[in-house]
C-alpha cells in the first residue's frame, strides 16, 4: 500500500484543527482569564517567596547531604511514573475523536500522533523546568546555602527540569516494556542507602547519584560540583530517547490509541466530579494488564478471605506498596517534630501511606458486587479489609523506625507513629468507603461568606486524615490519658469505618 502524501495528510490536519479551534474559542478565552486571575492573586505571594528565597541565609547542617539524594528519588519516581502512563494511557495523549475519525483515513500516522508527541514534549518540558526551579526556591529558603552566583544556579535548575520533562515524555512515547518493578525498587533501595551514608558522613555515598539519569539531573537542580558532566549524559540520553520514541509512533496499534484515551477521559471525568475514584475505576483494567501474576495459598478461615484478596492485589501492583513506604518513612521523618505542625503533618503523610494500602475496600465499594461470595456480616467485612493494611503498614513502619533509629532519630516520635497505626488504618477504611462524591456535595448553600461547597468538597476528602490528626493531638501529652484517649479515639474510627463499609458494602 502506497503511503498518503505528505500533503494530504496536512490538509486534513489542519480542517480538523481549524475546527476545534473555533469550537474551543471561548474555552481558551476562559482559560485566558483564570490563568490571569490566578497570576494578579498569586503573583504577589510568589514573587515574595522568591525573594525571600534569594536574600535567605538557611544553615545547611547534615541535611545538606540528604538533599540531592531526596531530589534523585523524585525524579526517579517521575521517570517511572512516566513509563507506567505510557502502558496505561497510550504513548501520546490523543482526543477520541481524533482516534476514530482522522486515523482510519489515509494519513500519515506520524504526522498525525507526531504534532500530539511535539506538544507533550514541550508541556513537559517548560513544567519540569518550573518545577525544578520552585524546588530549588525550597532547598534555598531551608537547608540549601544561597551560592554566589544565583543566576546560574537557576540556569541549570531550569535545564535539568527541561531535560527530565523531555526524558519522561520520551519514555511514555517508547513503551519500554522491558523495564522491571524489581529495578524500580531496587533503585529506591540504592538511592536510601546512599543517603543514609550520607547523613553519616561517610565518603563515596555520591556515587549514586551516578546511577541513571535520575541523579543527573539531580545534581543539576542542587548546583553540585560535577552538574554539568551530568547534565551533559542527561542530554545524550534524552535526544536518544526522543529519537527512538518518534521512530516507533508509526508502529503504535488503534488499540493502545483507544485505551489509552478512554483512560484519559475517565481522568478527566473524576478531576471535574472532584472523585479521584472515579479515575482509579476507569484505569482498572488497564493497570491489570500492567500487573504481574502472583499465587498466594487460599486461606482457610473465612475471616481472613479478604485480606487474602488484598495481599494478592498489592503483590500484583508493587507501585502502591513502594509509594506507601515512602510515605511511611516521609511520615516517621516528620514525627520527629514534636510540634502540632509535626503531628498533622506526620497525620497526613501517614493516613496517605496507608490509604494506598486499601485499594481492595475502596474497589468493592465501588462494586459491592465483589463481595457476593465472602461470607461474613456487612460490619466484620468492612473491618476485615483492614487486616492486610494494617499488616503491611506495620511492617514497613517497623523496618523504616529500626532504619532512623540507627540513624540518630528521636525513638518518642518513632513510637508515636507506630502506635497511630491502627487509628490510620480505620480512618483509611472510612476515607475508602466514601464511594462517590454526592451531588449535594457540589450544590452547597449560600451564605454571607459565600458557597459552601468547597468547604463540604474539602471536608469529604479531609474527613480521614483530620479526624486522625484530631486523635493525635488529643493523645500527645501521652501517659495513662493520653493512652485512655488514643484508645477511645481508634475504637470510635473503626466504628466509622464498620458503619460507613456496611452500608457502602451493601448498596
Amino acid at each position: 500500500m502506497t503511503p498518503p502524501a505528505l500533503d494530504e495528510t496536512r490538509a486534513v490536519l489542519a480542517l480538523v484543527r481549524g475546527g476545534r479551534r473555533r469550537a474551543r474559542r471561548g474555552g481558551v478565552a476562559y482559560q485566558v482569564y483564570v490563568g490571569v486571575l490566578v497570576a494578579a492573586v498569586a503573583g504577589p505571594t510568589a514573587w515574595a517567596s522568591v525573594r525571600d528565597a534569594l536574600e535567605s541565609t538557611a544553615d545547611p547542617g547534615r541535611a545538606v547531604a540528604l538533599a540531592p539524594f531526596a531530589v534523585a528519588v523524585t525524579a526517579l519516581a517521575v521517570l517511572w511514573g512516566s513509563v507506567r502512563e505510557g502502558v496505561l494511557r497510550g504513548p501520546v495523549s490523543v482526543d477520541a475523536a481524533v482516534i476514530d475519525w482522522v486515523l482510519p483515513s489515509p494519513v500519515r500516522w506520524e504526522t498525525v500522533l507526531g504534532s500530539a508527541f511535539a506538544r507533550g514534549v514541550a508541556v513537559r518540558a517548560a513544567a519540569g523546568a518550573a518545577l525544578c526551579l520552585i524546588v530549588l526556591f525550597v532547598l534555598w529558603r531551608t537547608v540549601l546555602p544561597l551560592p554566589p552566583v544565583p543566576g546560574a544556579a537557576l540556569a541549570t535548575s531550569a535545564l535539568a527540569g527541561a531535560l527530565l520533562g523531555t526524558l519522561s515524555a520520551a519514555l511514555r512515547a517508547s513503551g519500554p516494556t522491558w523495564i522491571r518493578r524489581s529495578w524500580y525498587a531496587a533503585l529506591l533501595l540504592l538511592l536510601a542507602s546512599a543517603a543514609a551514608l550520607a547523613w553519616k558522613g561517610v565518603p563515596g555515598a555520591s556515587g549514586a547519584l551516578w546511577s541513571g539519569p535520575w541523579g543527573w539531573a539531580a545534581q543539576g537542580v542542587v548546583g553540585e560540583p560535577s552538574a554539568w558532566a551530568g547534565l551533559a549524559a542527561l542530554a545524550v540520553v534524552t535526544v536518544c530517547a526522543l529519537v527512538f520514541a518518534a521512530r516507533r509512533l508509526s508502529s503504535r496499534t488503534f488499540g493502545e490509541l483507544r485505551r489509552g484515551a478512554e483512560l484519559t477521559g475517565g481522568l478527566k471525568a473524576g478531576l471535574w466530579l472532584v472523585d479521584p475514584g472515579w479515575a482509579a475505576g476507569t484505569g482498572e483494567t488497564a493497570r491489570a494488564d500492567f500487573s504481574a501474576s502472583v499465587r498466594v495459598p487460599l486461606p482457610t478461615l473465612p475471616v481472613l478471605a479478604p485480606a487474602w484478596r488484598d495481599l494478592v492485589t498489592l503483590l500484583r501492583d508493587v507501585d502502591r506498596l513502594l509509594r506507601s513506604a515512602v510515605l511511611t518513612v516521609l511520615a516517621l521523618l516528620a514525627a520527629q517534630s514534636p510540634g502540632p505542625a509535626g503531628v498533622a503533618a506526620s497525620c497526613g503523610l501517614l493516613y496517605l501511606a496507608v490509604s494506598a494500602l486499601t485499594e481492595g475496600a475502596r474497589s468493592c465499594a465501588g462494586d459491592p458486587g465483589r463481595t457476593r461470595y465472602l461470607p461474613l456480616r456487612p460490619e466484620t467485612l468492612a473491618l476485615a479489609f483492614g487486616l492486610t493494611p494494617l499488616a503491611v503498614a506495620g511492617t514497613l513502619t517497623a523496618v523504616g523506625a529500626a532504619a532512623l533509629a540507627g540513624l540518630g532519630a528521636d525513638p518518642a516520635g518513632l513510637a508515636r507513629v507506630a502506635l497511630l497505626l491502627p487509628a490510620a488504618v480505620a480512618t483509611a477504611l472510612a476515607g475508602a468507603y466514601r464511594g462517590f462524591l454526592p451531588q449535594a456535595a457540589l450544590t452547597g448553600i449560600d451564605t454571607p461568606f459565600g458557597n459552601s461547597v468547597p468547604f463540604q468538597v474539602a471536608f469529604w476528602h479531609g474527613a480521614g486524615p483530620v479526624t486522625l490528626t484530631v486523635i493525635a493531638l488529643v493523645a500527645l501529652p501521652g501517659g495513662p490519658a493520653g493512652a485512655a484517649w488514643l484508645a477511645a479515639g481508634t475504637a470510635l474510627a473503626a466504628l466509622w469505618a464498620a458503619r460507613r463499609g456496611a452500608r457502602a458494602l451493601t448498596a
